[in-house]
């Protein structure tokens, strides 16, 4: 039985994802092991015992540790794949396919208290073209730093080129455009370096991702024909989102 017990000491090295529960069972199955009277034949040596059982323990402990230390590179590397497949990587903001996945959640639960927002950037062409790629780069992550998660934006993303989209808290039907006249003095507050077309729709009204997505466009359509940088939300202009537009303009 001496063999058995040394199997499952190093067998459980194998199961046990703490150094201390290994430590606990490898010290259960010696107690049990060594003290069954048939255990041991009668001409083994204390010194064998002892040289066997700290061996084996010392082997397992090995083992044990590798085990471990590999799970958490696997846990850290799965984790960072899921954060590159869920980020966009020039602004740190959520990607179009994790809002998306994120919207429907939320309009699968009914919760009752979210606009979202759809934003453009207006003019985005002009600074591309006239001051290069790499300065319309740091304008796209300055206007995602001003619409991060905080306060009332429960989530914000990229959804692609220079158009965003945000989730916007706002606890009563009754104070959507107190939320929304909050969040254009946010936009104003942030000095974007260009102004910011926004379409709104109440979630609660939509049945799916799609026509939520699908109706705010149309309300960031009509923002951009009414003469850009203000928002519209139920089909009239809610208030101006005041930006200096030096370089696009």
């Amino acid at each position: 039985l001496l063999p058995c017990a040394g199997g499952m000491v190093l067998v459980s090295s194998l199961f046990m994802t703490r150094s201390l529960d290994y430590g606990a069972a490898v010290a259960g199955i010696w107690l049990v092991f060594l003290a069954l009277p048939s255990t041991l034949p009668e001409q083994t040596g204390l010194s064998f015992i002892l040289i066997y059982v700290l061996a084996v323990t010392g082997f397992g402990t090995l083992m044990n540790r590798s085990y471990i230390v590999g799970s958490l590179r696997l846990m850290k590397a799965r984790d960072d794949f899921r954060l590159l497949a869920e980020t966009d990587a020039l602004t740190g903001l959520e990607n179009r396919r994790r809002f998306i996945a994120r919207l429907d959640e939320v309009v699968a639960e009914g919760r009752p208290s979210l606009l979202l927002l759809l934003l453009d950037a207006d003019h985005f062409k002009r600074i591309n073209d006239r001051w290069g790629h790499s300065v319309g780069d740091q304008a796209l992550v300055r206007i995602a730093e001003a619409i991060r998660p905080g306060d009332e934006i429960t989530a914000s993303a990229r959804l692609g080129g220079e158009e965003f989209a945000v989730l916007l808290e706002s606890a009563e039907a009754k104070d959507q455009i107190t939320v929304l006249q909050g969040f254009a003095d946010r936009l104003a507050l942030s000095t974007l370096p260009v102004s910011l077309s926004v379409g709104a729709v109440w979630l609660p009204g939509e049945t799916s991702s799609a026509s939520a997505l699908v109706a705010a466009d149309v309300q960031l359509y009509a923002a951009k024909e009414a003469g850009r940088h203000r928002i519209f939300f139920q089909g009239q202009m809610i208030c101006e989102t005041l930006a200096a537009q030096a370089l696009a303009g």
